[in-house]
């Protein structure tokens, strides 16, 4: 993120309400800044997963432990979340070095119930697992202005809403040889890094 880009935030934050206040002047600047929110996600440890197997015999399929994290709304977080979102951009980078697959999606919802609601507006992200480097893989999907989905993180931030995001992993990893087994120890894992990324319009 450009040196700019983090003192217009800081502007934001520490003015608590300079763009709103800004807006009455027809001709000041504008220009967008992204502001990133990491959201939480666990390793997923692949010993425990499988049942404490130290090898995989071809075919083997296991479900991924279910696990919801939080994330507070903190006032940081927050304020750029109540600013006027213009879209944001989902990012999950996953390390997964052994020769597996997985079939998975993340779910972020403004309470635990929603979490699971078919009927509840949620982001579900859907990953397809494979194996990479040590670097990982990046995987991207874009939320737009006006989504139900982004309205849902506006609204969690808002001063009536819950203050709480809800993440959530779940689906399956397997060894999809039909002859080969997979040999892993107890700290093989996959590795998870998500994050957003919301860029809102800014004025000086």
């Amino acid at each position: 993120m450009r040196l700019s880009h983090w003192a217009a935030i800081g502007a934001i934050l520490a003015a608590g309400g300079l763009a709103a206040a800004c807006k009455d002047v027809p001709f000041a600047p504008k220009w967008d800044a992204d502001w990133t929110v990491p959201l939480p996600l666990t390793p997923i440890n692949l010993y425990q997963t499988f049942g404490h197997l130290t090898t995989l015999p071809p075919s083997t399929t296991a479900i991924i432990p279910d696990t919801v994290l939080q994330q507070d709304l903190d006032q940081a977080i927050g304020q750029v979340l109540k600013q006027d979102i213009k879209r944001a951009i989902l990012r999950l980078n996953y390390v997964m070095t052994l020769p597996l697959l997985g079939t998975d999606t993340v779910f972020v919802a403004a309470s635990r119930a929603d979490l699971t609601s078919p009927s509840a507006v949620r982001i579900v992200f859907p990953i397809a697992l494979a194996q990479t480097t040590s670097a990982g893989t990046d995987v991207v999907d874009t939320l737009a202005a006006g989504s139900p989905e982004l309205a849902m993180l506006e609204d969690a931030a808002s001063d009536g809403g819950s203050g709480t995001l809800y993440v959530e992993i779940r689906g399956s990893v397997r060894n999809p040889s039909g002859t080969q087994s997979v040999t892993i120890t107890t700290t093989d894992a996959i590795g998870l890094s998500f994050q957003l990324t919301v860029r809102i319009p800014m004025s000086k």
